[in-house]
C-alpha cells in the first residue's frame, strides 16, 4: 500500500514531473554544440551531452575538448568563475570563444569551432 507519508508518494504529486524552468535554457545551449564535437562538462550536464558527443568529465585530466560546458548554478564550483575562466584554468594552452551564457549554463568552444545553428 502506498501511503501519502512515504517519499514515493511525492512522485504522484501535481507538478512532480514538471521540468524546471532552466531545462529549456539548457536545451538551447546544448543545441549549440556542434555535431561530433568533444565536450568537457560537469556531471549534471554530462548525461544530456553524451548521446551525440564524446564527453569528458571536467574533474579529470583531459585533452582539450572542442567545447566546454558548465552549469554555474548546480555543477561547476562557483569559485572557478565563468566558462572562460574554467576553460583557461583547465586548458591554458587553448584559445576559447564564449558561445552562450544562459541562466547559469555556459558554453565555450575552441576558437575556430563553429557552433551549431
Amino acid at each position: 500500500m502506498l501511503l501519502p507519508t512515504l517519499p514515493l508518494w511525492a512522485m504522484l504529486a501535481p507538478g512532480a514531473w514538471t521540468p524546471p524552468a532552466r531545462a529549456a535554457n539548457a536545451g538551447i545551449v546544448l543545441g549549440l554544440i556542434p555535431a561530433n564535437a568533444t565536450v568537457e562538462t560537469d556531471i549534471g550536464l554530462m548525461s544530456y551531452a553524451v548521446a551525440d558527443h564524446d564527453v569528458f568529465w571536467l574533474g579529470n585530466p583531459n585533452p582539450a575538448p572542442d567545447c566546454l560546458l558548465i552549469d554555474r548554478v548546480a555543477g561547476t564550483p562557483q569559485d572557478w568563475g565563468d566558462v572562460l575562466e574554467v576553460a583557461e584554468r583547465l586548458h591554458p594552452e587553448t584559445t576559447w570563444d564564449v558561445i552562450a551564457q544562459l541562466d547559469g549554463i555556459e558554453l565555450a568552444c575552441r576558437s575556430g569551432v563553429v557552433p551549431a545553428s
